[in-house]
């Protein structure tokens, strides 16, 4: 789906969903378990996403794709990939060449940062962020040898606001930042109102040149005009989420199974939503602002006022996540003003009468 504000790609995850979203081409009408369904008032998707982590993940001819890693899928249930990225490569390949399948862009592998999955393997962002890289440039070496054509997504990985900023810089300094930029980790938290913020201060920091997407954003998001604006492009597995939760729980009950016809009422429902939300934010842009310092801090500072540090060379940094804590700005090795400032400050919580003076 293609809105002036946004573009909405439709992941497909079942044989359910994916034969709902195929029906849509059709003109016709047909009786599907005691109900009439007319085809032809259900429009065909435009932007579809499939995970290569999928069973049923081969696309079709007709909507512009989106190709996933499947990362969270995967990691989830194994501590590492099954597949070599030259085989998620020769897949996107082999589909480009299809007749009338047009793949329009792929995410280089990533390592999913979620709660979860680093908690099941014992592992830190950190370590999710540099096999992140690591594959990142595997990838576009192997998309080169092997001819894909397709636009490559950097995917940003992390889970809180300062993860985020610090492997955006590991992008800079590797050269690995595409034009369009993915966020990843930011869905299956239920908080939207975080996952707001984290989308507008990832977009306020970006170049001008970089268009992002955010994985996984349900429509409940998309409420918000300033992410709207901030966004290019998302995708969604949640617009059949009812009907599989309703199959879940009522499994032998007829008229509550998760079948295609329901799926296909469930897509168009879910599309006139978004759209009708997308329709209500207008095209002159909303300003992106932080709505909350404190995103910036660590978890267990959350509390405390502290500032994002300006360094006279123009970047933003983070006081608490700086690895010596000198004061030293990743780009050209400068003190920070703003930082030596409130440490001087007697009524700030970083203040420390010990080195305030050495700091002057």
């Amino acid at each position: 789906m293609i809105h002036d504000n946004l573009r909405f790609f439709w992941t497909v995850s079942s044989g359910g969903s994916r034969k709902a979203l195929r029906e849509a081409e059709r003109d016709d009408t047909v009786e599907a378990h005691g109900q009439t369904l007319a085809l032809g008032d259900v429009p065909a998707p435009e932007s579809c996403m499939v995970s290569f982590a999928t069973r049923a993940n081969k696309p079709w001819p007709g909507p512009e794709w989106f190709i996933d890693s499947g990362g969270y899928s995967t990691l989830l249930g194994n501590s590492e990939y099954e597949d070599p990225i030259r085989e998620y490569l020769e897949f996107i390949r082999e589909h480009e060449q299809r007749d009338g399948v047009t793949i329009d862009r792929y995410a280089l592998r990533d390592w999913a940062c979620e709660s979860k999955v680093l908690r099941k393997h014992g592992r830190t962002a950190r370590q999710h962020q540099e096999w992140t890289i690591r594959d990142h440039v595997e990838c576009l070496e192997l998309a080169e040898e092997i001819g894909v054509e397709a636009e490559p997504v950097s995917v940003l990985q992390g889970y809180t606001v300062p993860e985020y900023l610090e492997h955006l810089d590991y992008y800079r300094e590797h050269g690995l930042l595409s034009d369009h930029v993915g966020i990843g980790s930011v869905c299956r938290r239920n908080a939207d109102e975080e996952i707001r913020s984290t989308i507008l201060q990832v977009s306020e920091a970006l170049p001008d040149r970089c268009r992002l997407h955010a994985f996984g954003v349900k429509k409940t998001v998309l409420r918000f005009p300033d992410v709207v604006m901030a966004l290019d492009s998302v995708d969604s597995n949640a617009w059949d989420y009812a009907v599989r939760m309703d199959a879940e729980s009522n499994a032998s009950t007829e008229g509550h199974r998760y079948t295609w016809d329901r799926i296909t009422r469930a897509y168009q429902s879910y599309r006139a939503d978004v759209l009708e939300q997308l329709d209500a934010v207008d095209g002159d842009g909303h300003p992106i602002t932080v709505k909350s310092l404190a995103d910036f801090t660590d978890a267990d500072l959350r509390e405390k006022p502290y500032p994002i540090a300006k360094c006279r060379c123009g970047e933003l940094v983070n006081p608490n996540y700086l690895a010596d804590q000198t004061g030293a700005c990743r780009y050209c090795d400068r003190l920070i003003l703003t930082l030596r400032d409130h440490t001087m400050n007697p009524d700030h919580p970083m203040y420390d009468p010990e080195t305030a003076p050495l700091n002057g």
